[in-house]
């Protein structure tokens, strides 16, 4: 989704307005957020907050900050994570 700044200089996901934003926090409302950014020359996931923005990912789920923007790469870490495809496994054995 589109970004959006306050006069803070805070980050969050851009909204229809301002009573939404009163009344409905966005990223509370995920586990995982991420952010795409272009930073030395080529563009990264980031993974943590810097205290600024909205990113935040599951403890334990990442070592680090970024990564590289692999979407792939990034899928893979969190079907691992919450064990998907071990669930997809198991329900295509049961039929």
């Amino acid at each position: 989704m589109h970004e959006d700044t306050d006069d803070d200089g805070n980050i969050k996901p851009k909204t229809i307005g301002k009573l939404l934003d009163d009344k409905v926090n966005i990223q509370g409302m995920f586990t995982v957020c991420i952010r795409s950014v272009f930073e030395n020359g080529q563009y990264i996931f980031k993974l943590k907050t810097n205290g600024q923005d909205c990113v935040k990912t599951p403890f334990g789920m990442f070592n680090q900050d970024s990564i590289e923007n692999d979407l792939k790469a990034f899928d893979k870490v969190v079907r691992e994570y919450y064990e998907l495809d071990k669930v997809e496994n198991k329900e295509s054995e049961e039929k």
